[in-house]
């Protein structure tokens, strides 16, 4: 830089520096704008599988629906009829005794801290 007098003063960083701390700063800038995205995103409830051990449903014997899922507080699992369950914190499957043949569907609610939630149909079949 250059003062009035036409003088040249004395620079505290060398030119080399500078332009690497500018980047520095453009990069800190936009991971202030990209991580809490990123982070809320991660955050979110998500139903990974959602699945039955058999196809054919008969009376009086049990039928396992399986699943996974990440970010989850809640678990519950709606049958048509308007019944839902809903399995203990960390359960990743429940057997049910249904007491009629036939088909069924099964729709999985997974419900995350935040309040936000997921649905998941599954109707097994032959």
């Amino acid at each position: 830089m250059l003062r009035l007098g036409g003088e040249e003063e004395p620079s505290a960083l060398p030119w080399g520096v500078r332009p690497a701390l500018a980047f520095a700063g453009v990069a800190a800038a936009i991971c202030l704008i990209v991580l809490p995205f990123s982070l809320h995103h991660n955050s979110r409830p998500r139903i990974i599988s959602f699945t039955v051990d058999k196809s054919v449903v008969t009376a009086s014997q049990p039928i396992t629906l399986r699943w996974k899922v990440r970010n989850v507080k809640k678990v519950i699992i709606k049958g048509q009829n308007g019944t839902a369950v809903e399995p203990p914190a960390g359960d990743n499957h429940i057997t049910l005794y249904l007491s009629q043949p036939g088909q069924y569907s099964f729709v999985l609610v997974a419900m995350g801290g935040d309040g936000h939630g997921l649905r998941r149909a599954l109707t097994p079949s032959e």
